[in-house]
């Protein structure tokens, strides 16, 4: 395992310049989503411990709602730094404090499938007691930069490890040198491991020491090699399409296309086992922002639903597509009756 080579100093103040920005894009309007979804939540299925049970009614939880629509990715980040700080120093013994910083990462963390959290099933968000000692463990552990964390919190229900990872990084940032990274599906791919949820404990620690190493070298943080990386992994790809091919830095050819290449030998391998497991009665489960339907009744789903739900390539046209946001839908040309929006 090696340590792409980027200019880790363009790219983290990419980064910074983009999460501080008011404009609309990924980096800003992502944790709105997640905001709602929870709102929504609240509001529809009456879950009676989501974040924004936290106040008196409605009228209040709406108005703090909007609060947090209005801040910029690094004024939430700077929030959150802040209540974990308080956490540490209170020894970890404000329970609510905890709870209510857990949403606020989960908001900050974005819509993927990390906020499953919420849904009324298992040991979730509404059954904290089941899990809140585990989750006060793991974070206690990353508040020292231990990498046993991971394997604590990624044990919870529904808080896989590219959630888990960003609890951990919030909760380390404090230790500076020995603070821990996220690793999400996007850093994953930097070191052509296929799926985060699945990488093994050995892998974690080597990610993090390589990053580690990069930042001593830099006089940076081990989090801020990982902003680089994610930055990289944003402009240049999206759900393993490469979506930008104007190069900002020429060291990013090399890495681009590495990157590029082991996407296709990834993609040529999982559409054989798509292909071989699927079965033709089984519904294809998509959230609501995974697809689009235009007027004509022709569905588009984008890509990352796409791989998630395992749709074979023959119930998909290429050729046939749709950029909404910079990202990629594409023409399913299958059975309407086994798409479930949710």
């Amino acid at each position: 395992m090696t340590l792409p080579d980027i200019d880790f100093q363009f790219w983290y103040n990419k980064n910074t310049e983009l999460n501080n920005s008011r404009e609309k894009n990924i980096y800003v309007t992502r944790h709105h989503a997640v905001a709602t979804q929870i709102l929504k939540k609240y509001l529809n299925e009456k879950l009676s411990l989501a974040y924004f049970t936290q106040l008196d009614n409605v009228t209040e939880s709406k108005k703090e709602y909007l609060r947090i629509k209005s801040l910029t990715y690094s004024e939430l980040e700077n929030e959150i730094l802040n209540y974990t700080q308080q956490i540490i120093e209170g020894n970890f013994n404000d329970n609510q404090l905890i709870l209510k910083t857990f949403d606020l990462i989960q908001i900050w963390g974005g819509r993927p499938g990390g906020n499953n959290i919420y849904n009324k099933n298992g040991d979730d968000r509404t059954n904290f007691s089941k899990w809140l000692d585990d989750y006060i463990n793991g974070v206690k552990k990353a508040s020292v930069g231990d990498f046993d964390s991971y394997q604590v919190l990624k044990s919870i229900k529904h808080l896989q490890l590219p959630f888990a990872s960003k609890h951990i990084n919030f909760y380390s940032r404090h230790v500076k040198e020995n603070s821990l990274i996220i690793i999400d599906e996007k850093i994953s791919h930097c070191f052509k491991i296929t799926d985060p949820k699945s990488i093994l404990q050995e892998d974690i620690v080597k990610i993090n020491n390589l990053c580690r190493s990069k930042a001593r070298e830099l006089n940076y943080e081990p989090w801020q090699i990982e902003k680089a990386f994610f930055s990289v992994l944003s402009y240049y790809f999206e759900a393993k399409l490469n979506i930008n091919q104007e190069y900002l830095h020429p060291l990013d050819i090399t890495n681009v296309e590495n990157i590029k290449n082991w996407y296709n030998k990834t993609n040529n391998k999982n559409n054989k086992k798509i292909i071989v497991n699927h079965k033709p009665s089984e519904q294809y489960v998509i959230y609501n922002n995974e697809f689009f339907r235009t007027k004509d009744n022709c569905f588009f789903i984008k890509q990352i639903a796409i791989e998630k739900c395992k749709i074979p390539n023959n119930k998909i046209n290429k050729n046939k597509s749709l950029k909404i946001k910079n990202e990629m839908f594409y023409n399913y040309i299958g059975n309407n009756n086994l798409i479930k929006i949710i």
